[in-house]
């Protein structure tokens, strides 16, 4: 082959290669990314169910492997090697990992350098993934700009990137290795939902309490999403009496959260960006710990019951037990999702077994009370009452646009 014709060639393999990046560029667009200042030795930019990514300011890169295999040691006590055929358990043959098209918390991540186009693969792990947005979340390591490093990552699925999911011959037996503070299954969705809407920016940990000005945090952000002006400027717990979600400034924020006090954040939260319907405190009797509510409580607790939005454990309202992260997290979406629900027919079976009946169901209007008198089955009556909760709701917003 002449120089020219070599030259040509090694032009032309050039172009094809610069042609290939290109497009797998475009396969792994970040939709989103955070940047904080690496800030030392061990800077710890993320978490992930108690695991920390980190980074080194000046020292010894930490590389994105290395957490991936940290993380499973660190949360199942196993031993992982990730090369270009995937994650692979080492010394246990009881478990495995398998490519999954339906990602989720904590799978891991590989991108080879053909595929993204680069000069090297990246590993990440599943933070989160939103099903309907097509989003998926990524907690990694070494993916940083300028000393900045790149937290809650966004890219679309699918792209580059291989998914791979953790297997185990014995069900039971990786159901028992799931991380003491990992996500439970009922709390998944409401979990991935906060992460995607920007409601928590740090995950795991769900399992520990929460304190009261963490859950006044959250509570903020709900409000502010919803077009609220907040405050940053001032301490939580100051915007939070300011919102009139706390009644005192002087409360110890770091105490752990009570159910009752949740019960009463979250109907101020409810009422500050929707509508909530009055409930007789009567319901109350429904738990066998009643009489140990708070006095300043009882009607809060009452519309969290009648509404649905929290319910007893063991035929108890239990208001003096801490309420978890998960739990506090669970709380806040369902008033984004429904700011403003209607009495449950739960609850309107129960006013309609007393003796005042008539008297204790939510009477937003005259035609409840007359078509209740009438025998109107309490079916009917939910639907009506959420009707009239549609209609007041529209009419609290035309008049805040006005």
């Amino acid at each position: 082959m002449t120089s020219l014709k070599r030259g040509i060639a090694l032009f032309l393999s050039v172009i094809i290669v610069m042609a290939m990046a290109t497009g797998a560029n475009a396969a792994e667009e970040t939709i989103d990314v955070t940047y904080v200042k690496i800030t030392g030795e061990g800077f710890v930019a993320d978490t992930l169910n108690g695991v920390e990514a980190r980074y080194n300011q000046y020292g010894s890169t930490l590389y994105c492997v290395e957490l991936v295999e940290r993380y499973y040691e660190e949360l199942y006590g196993l031993e992982i090697r990730c090369n270009d055929g995937g994650p692979q358990v080492i010394g246990n043959d009881q478990f495995w990992f398998e490519e999954t098209t339906a990602p989720k918390t904590g799978d891991v991540m590989f991108g080879s350098a053909a595929a993204r186009g680069k000069g090297y693969n990246h590993w990440s792990l599943v933070k989160a993934y939103d099903q309907t947005t097509g989003i998926v979340t990524c907690f990694e390591q070494n993916w940083r700009w300028n000393g900045q490093a790149g937290v809650d990552r966004q890219i679309a699925y699918p792209s580059c990137y291989r998914y791979y999911t953790l297997c185990c011959s014995d069900p039971e037996l990786l159901e028992g290795l799931r991380p003491q503070d990992a996500v439970s299954d009922w709390a998944e969705e409401a979990v991935e939902k906060a992460v995607n809407n920007g409601l928590i920016t740090v995950t795991g940990n769900y399992q520990e309490t929460i304190s009261r000005e963490d859950f006044c945090r959250m509570a903020l952000k709900v409000l502010e999403q919803n077009g609220i002006s907040v405050d940053w400027t001032a301490t939580v717990c100051e915007e939070a009496c300011r919102q009139e979600l706390l009644e005192n400034v002087e409360a110890d924020g770091g105490e752990d959260l009570t159910r009752e006090q949740a019960a009463v954040i979250l109907s101020r939260v409810i009422q500050n960006i929707g509508l909530l319907p009055e409930a007789q405190t009567e319901i109350l009797a429904t738990y066998a710990d009643s009489d140990s509510i708070s006095q300043w409580a009882r009607e809060a607790v009452a519309q969290m019951t009648a509404t649905g939005f929290m319910n007893g454990m063991d035929g108890s309202f239990a208001p003096q037990e801490a309420v978890t992260r998960e739990q506090a997290i669970t709380l806040l979406i369902r008033a984004c999702e429904n700011p403003a629900p209607a009495i449950t027919l739960n609850a309107v079976e129960y006013f309609a077994q007393e003796p005042q009946g008539e008297e204790m169901v939510n009477e937003t209007t005259d035609e409840v009370a007359e078509q209740m008198e009438t025998g109107l089955a309490a079916s009917q009556l939910v639907a009506l009452q959420s009707t009239k909760m549609m209609i007041s709701r529209m009419t609290h917003s035309l008049m805040a646009s006005q």
